[in-house]
């Protein structure tokens, strides 16, 4: 839930980059982390995959989330980042 507002707070991130986060949240592995592709979080955030790689980039470079690259035929991992309050 911190995360969520987090991202909410942040006025520099398009509208639609809530909705990613969001679905992000809503289907995160034990360990905290987003592993099963962009076609289900697409679809969940209705946004297309075009949109949807760059509302990524724009939550991974404002601090929210970080991408992790396996490798290979692997789908990356994306892992929010929880900032401490009163740093940015």
């Amino acid at each position: 839930m911190d995360w969520l507002n987090q991202v909410l707070a942040d006025h520099d991130l398009p509208n639609a980059a809530f909705k990613v986060a969001y679905a992000i949240s809503r289907h995160m592995n034990e360990a905290g982390e987003y592993n099963r592709g962009t076609t289900l979080l697409a679809r969940r955030a209705q946004v297309t995959q075009r949109s949807l790689r760059a509302l990524i980039k724009s939550l991974a470079e404002r601090g929210h989330l970080e991408i992790i690259r396996p490798g290979g035929l692997e789908a990356n991992i994306y892992r929010p980042i929880i900032r401490v309050r009163g740093r940015k």
